[in-house]
């Protein structure tokens, strides 16, 4: 099946739902196989997927345990346990506390520290 990805109208002439029935033409073609004018670029994620080894790695740059996190954090060494193993993908506040300290250990540990 032949899918057109030009239209008539250039992108600056398109209304947004003409310009997203666009996108999509062009990504069915690209996606088909067939040339087309599509810029496409590969680039890396911007963040790392919270894996059961990379929250472990996380935890590591703060506690070298479990217990050590929860007297820290204030997180229960059990549940660390359960991240860690992969039994359970953490929550939006438990993957915002572990993405702040990837980010910064220092900071988080300096803040920690105040409460």
């Amino acid at each position: 099946m032949k899918v057109t990805p030009k239209s008539v109208k250039t992108l600056e002439e398109m209304d947004f739902g003409e310009k997203m029935v666009e996108g999509f033409r062009e990504a069915a073609a690209y996606a088909a196989g067939e040339p087309n004018e599509c810029e496409v670029e590969e680039y890396e994620p911007r963040v790392h997927a919270l894996t059961s080894e990379y929250i472990q790695e996380i935890r590591r740059k703060v506690a070298r345990s479990t217990k050590k996190f929860e007297a820290l954090f204030g997180v229960k060494a059990r549940t660390m346990e359960v991240y860690e193993r992969g039994g359970r993908k953490p929550d939006a506040a438990m993957a915002f506390l572990l993405r702040s300290i990837e980010a910064d250990p220092e900071a988080a540990l300096r803040l920690v520290s105040k409460l």
